[in-house]
C-alpha cells in the first residue's frame, strides 16, 4: 500500500514536467518557421533548409546524449535545472532579435539559435522519459504514467496553441505576444522542475573516458535487439505524418481552406481531443493489449486523413470535426507506443537513455525531411507544378502523403505483432 502512495504521488510531480516542455515544442515546430518568414523576411526555401540542417544534426546527437544520460546518470535533478534553463533562455533569444540586423545576422542567430534549442530540448526529452522508466516497471503504473505525461503534454499544447493567439489579439504585436509567452514559458519551467521528483536510477562511475566504442557498443545492444529494432523503425515511419502535417498546418489552414483566424481554434480541437483519447487510455487499456490498442488509433488517424482530402474552403466548418477524429487517433498513439516501448525495455533498463535517444532522433529526423522536402516545395512549387494551383498542392501534401505512409506504418504494426506470436511461442517451447 505505502509503494503505491509513493507511486501516485510521484505520478503527478513526474507528469507535470511534460507541460513545460510541450508548453515549448509547439512553436517550435508550427510558429517559428512562418514567424521567421514574416517578421525577418526568410525565404521559406531557406528556412527549411536550416531546419533541415539543424535538425539532422540534432537527430544525430541525440543518441549520443541518450548515451551520455545512462553513463553519467543525467537523469538526475541538477541536470534538469541545467537543461531548463538553457532551453528557456535560447528559446526567449528568437523574440529579441531586431528586424532592422543583417539577413547574415539573422540567419547566423536563428541557426545557433536552433540548433542550442533543439540540443537542450532533445537533453530534457531524453532524460524525462528515462526518468519515468526508471520510477516503476509495471504494466499499470507505466500505462497510469504514460497517460499522466502524455495528458499534461496535451494540455501544454493546448495552452501554446491558444496562447499566442489571445495575446495577439490584446496588444496587436506579434512579436510583444511572443515576448510574454517566452516569459510565461519559463515561469512554468521553473515550477515543474521545483515539483520533479529525484532519479532513482544509480549513476554509473566512470571508469574511463566515453569513446567511441561506448557509443557504438550502446548502438549495437538497441538494434541487436529485435523488438527494440522493429518499435523504432514503427516510431519513425508513424512520426513522418505528423511531422509533415505539423509544418504544413499554418499554410494548408490560411491557403487551402482560406481559415487563417480560424487557426487556433482547429488546433485546439485537435489538442484538446488528443488529451481526452490520453485519459481514456488510462483507463481503459490497463488489461487491454497495447499493440492492437495502437492498431485502433492509428486506423482512426488513417480515417481522418482520408476525410480531409474532401475538405474545400466551402465546407471548412467540416475541419473541425476532422481535428476531432485526427486528435485522437495521435492522442491514443503517443500514449501507447512509450508503454510498449517501456515493456520491451523493462530488461534493458541500463540502455533505456540511449534508446529514448535514438528514439528522439526519429522525431528530429522526421520534422527534419518535412521541413526541408515540403517548405521549399511550397516556395518553389511553380518549378516543379506549373499547372497546379497552391492550395491543391498544399491539400496533397498535408493528406495524401501522410496517409500513405500511415499505411505503411500500420504494415510495419503488423509486423511487429507476428514476432512477439514468434518469440512467446519460442519461450514456452
Amino acid at each position: 500500500m505505502k509503494d503505491k502512495q509513493i507511486n501516485s504521488s510521484t505520478l503527478l510531480s513526474y507528469s507535470v514536467f511534460g507541460f513545460p516542455l510541450a508548453f515549448s515544442g509547439l512553436p517550435l515546430y508550427i510558429y517559428l518557421p512562418k514567424f521567421t518568414h514574416d517578421h525577418f523576411g526568410i525565404s521559406l526555401a531557406l528556412i527549411g533548409l536550416i531546419l533541415l540542417l539543424s535538425r539532422l544534426l540534432d537527430a544525430f546527437i541525440s543518441p549520443l546524449l541518450g548515451i551520455l544520460s545512462d553513463r553519467f546518470g543525467l537523469t538526475h535533478k541538477k541536470f534538469f535545472i541545467l537543461f531548463g534553463g538553457g532551453l528557456v533562455v535560447f528559446f526567449n533569444s528568437y523574440f529579441y532579435l531586431p528586424t532592422s540586423a543583417s539577413e547574415f545576422v539573422i540567419l547566423s542567430w536563428f541557426c545557433l539559435a536552433t540548433i542550442l534549442i533543439y540540443c537542450f530540448f532533445s537533453l530534457l526529452y531524453v532524460n524525462f522519459y528515462s526518468l519515468g522508466v526508471s520510477l516503476g516497471s509495471d504494466d499499470s503504473f507505466q500505462t497510469k504514467l504514460s497517460s499522466f505525461r502524455e495528458s499534461f503534454g496535451f494540455l501544454g499544447m493546448i495552452v501554446a496553441s491558444v496562447f499566442p493567439a489571445i495575446l495577439i489579439h490584446f496588444l496587436h504585436d506579434e512579436v510583444s505576444a511572443f515576448k510574454i509567452f517566452g516569459l510565461c514559458f519559463a515561469g512554468v519551467m521553473v515550477i515543474a522542475l521545483w515539483v520533479l521528483p529525484q532519479s532513482s536510477k544509480a549513476r554509473q562511475k566512470p571508469t574511463q573516458l566515453i569513446r567511441v566504442a561506448l557509443f557504438v557498443d550502446s548502438l549495437k545492444q538497441i538494434f541487436k535487439n529485435h523488438s527494440m529494432r522493429q518499435l523504432i523503425i514503427v516510431f519513425f515511419i508513424n512520426s513522418l505524418p505528423v511531422a509533415i502535417s505539423a509544418n504544413l498546418f499554418s499554410f494548408y489552414v490560411e491557403q487551402s481552406l482560406m481559415a487563417k483566424d480560424s487557426s487556433p481554434i482547429f488546433l485546439l480541437c485537435c489538442l484538446f481531443s488528443s488529451s481526452i483519447s490520453a485519459v481514456l487510455c488510462s483507463i481503459f487499456l490497463k488489461n487491454a493489449n497495447k499493440v492492437y490498442a495502437l492498431l485502433w488509433m492509428m486506423g482512426i488517424s488513417v480515417i481522418s486523413f482520408a476525410c480531409t482530402y474532401f475538405i474545400t474552403q466551402e465546407n471548412n466548418e467540416m475541419f473541425f470535426l476532422v481535428c476531432i477524429l485526427s486528435g485522437f487517433g495521435i492522442g491514443g498513439e503517443v500514449v501507447i507506443l512509450p508503454i510498449i516501448a517501456a515493456r520491451v525495455l523493462e530488461k534493458h533498463q541500463h540502455i533505456s537513455s540511449a534508446f529514448f535517444g535514438v528514439w528522439t532522433s526519429c522525431t528530429k529526423i522526421s520534422l527534419a525531411v518535412a521541413a526541408g522536402i515540403f517548405l521549399p516545395l511550397l516556395s518553389n512549387g511553380d518549378q516543379y507544378f506549373s499547372d497546379v494551383p497552391l492550395n491543391s498542392k498544399i491539400a496533397f501534401f498535408y493528406t495524401i502523403i501522410p496517409l500513405f505512409i500511415k499505411c505503411i506504418s500500420i504494415y510495419l504494426v503488423f509486423k511487429f505483432i507476428n514476432h512477439q506470436q514468434q518469440e512467446q511461442v519460442h519461450a514456452k517451447s
